[in-house]
């Protein structure tokens, strides 16, 4: 899980690498404690809203000004 602070300022990506190197140094030592596989980081969720932005449509498109 990341902290809304951690994902506005682009930190999530570099937290999730360090995650993984944590983890793939714990399966290094004790192999036996997992079952399947190697543990992986949960992967980085796509964008949330709560009122997303309306996307303008191309018939809506407004044209600059010139002058």
């Amino acid at each position: 899980m990341h902290t809304p602070f951690d994902v506005h300022f682009g930190l999530a990506e570099q937290l999730r690498e360090m995650r993984a190197d944590v983890l793939d140094a714990v399966y290094a030592k004790h192999p036996e404690r997992f079952v399947r596989k190697a543990p992986e980081p949960p992967k980085l969720p796509g964008a949330a809203w709560i009122n997303k932005p309306d996307q303008p449509r191309p018939d809506e498109q407004t044209i600059p000004a010139q002058g």
